[in-house]
Parts: C-alpha cells; sequence; structure tokens
C-alpha cells in the first residue's frame, strides 16, 4: 500500500452571482478537462478564458465613420457621426454586467464551448457528483471575482489600464480571492 497522498486536484467552479438578497437563484457550473492544483489557479485559468469569450462575442469594431474620425481628431472619444465609442478598449462594467447575466443564456445566446479552451458549461449533476466534493470551488459574487482573477498581464494591452483601475476602484486584489470562494477549506 503506497503511503503518497494524493494531490488535490480542483476540476469543477460553481459561479453565484449577486450579494446578499440580490443574489441570483441560478448557478453556473463550469468543469475543466484538466485539474488545477489550487482553487486560485483554477480561477485564473477560468476568468482569461471568460474575458477571451467576452472579447471575441462582443468585439470592439469601429465603423468606417469612427475609423476616419478618429484619424482626424484623436483627442475625442466618441465618434459625432454614430454615437460609439472611439476607445477600443474593453469597459469592465459592461463586462461585468455580461457576468452576471449569464444565468440567464439559453444555449443558443451562449455559444460554442469550444471558446473556452478546456472548460464547458454544459455540466449535468453526474458530471458534478464524479467531480467529487473536494475538486469543487464554490465561488459567490462571481462577477466580482472573476475581474479579481485576471491578471493584467495576461489581458491585451488595451485593457490593462482599464482593468487596473476597475480592479482598484472595486477593491479588486487577486491575493485577497479566498474572500470570493465559499469552500470551507479556504
Amino acid at each position: 500500500m503506497s503511503t503518497r497522498r494524493k494531490t488535490r486536484m480542483y476540476t469543477c467552479v460553481v459561479l453565484g452571482f449577486g450579494y446578499s438578497e440580490d443574489s441570483s437563484l441560478a448557478h453556473v457550473w463550469f468543469v475543466s478537462e484538466c485539474g488545477f492544483s489550487t482553487p486560485q489557479n483554477a480561477l485564473r485559468d477560468l476568468a482569461l478564458q471568460m474575458y477571451g469569450k467576452y472579447k471575441a462575442n462582443n468585439a470592439y469594431q469601429k465603423s468606417a465613420c469612427c475609423t476616419a474620425f478618429s484619424k482626424n481628431s484623436p483627442d475625442f472619444k466618441f465618434c459625432p457621426q454614430c454615437g460609439k465609442s472611439i476607445d477600443p478598449s474593453l469597459d469592465f462594467d459592461e463586462y461585468n454586467v455580461w457576468l452576471i447575466h449569464m444565468t440567464a443564456y439559453s444555449v443558443d445566446e451562449w455559444g460554442p464551448s469550444t471558446e473556452l479552451d478546456g472548460w464547458s458549461p454544459w455540466v449535468s449533476f453526474w458530471d458534478v457528483i464524479k467531480a467529487g466534493e473536494g475538486s469543487i470551488i464554490n465561488i459567490s459574487q462571481s462577477e466580482f471575482c472573476l475581474i479579481a482573477a485576471l491578471d493584467p498581464q495576461s489581458v491585451d494591452e488595451e485593457d490593462r489600464q482599464q482593468l487596473i483601475e476597475y480592479q482598484e476602484n472595486n477593491n479588486l486584489d487577486f491575493e485577497n480571492l479566498s474572500n470570493f470562494i465559499d469552500n470551507p477549506e479556504h
């Protein structure tokens, strides 16, 4: 009989949204194809995948009028012709709202899970049981946790400063990420 302890691997993340009486009744479950040695590593990876999915599905695209105007007037923030923002950086308030509304998405609205490299939201109750109690990470206020888990060095350069400011303004510190983790051992 081996005396070596089996290393815990985290493979399932349960995302709860909202706070207190504003909490969503629904939760979103994600199961990973690979395991992570710590909840923080799993959350960093899932947060980066969610950021990538949001960027891919909500890509900033300048209209022809915006492109022409921004070349001639680089100090303006909005196009006077169509009213769109000329700034290509991600608005983390809008991203936060997108995360909160995740519980209401249908399968068609969500789109392909292949955009989340290794993570799947198509989870059955049996997948969760197979994952086992010790490998599940339960998160509260996921709309903030997933933004806190983003490393500014891992996001697109045009989003980096916006992310840093959003994290600072909302007191989102990755080092204190355990505040969002509801698992008793954390």
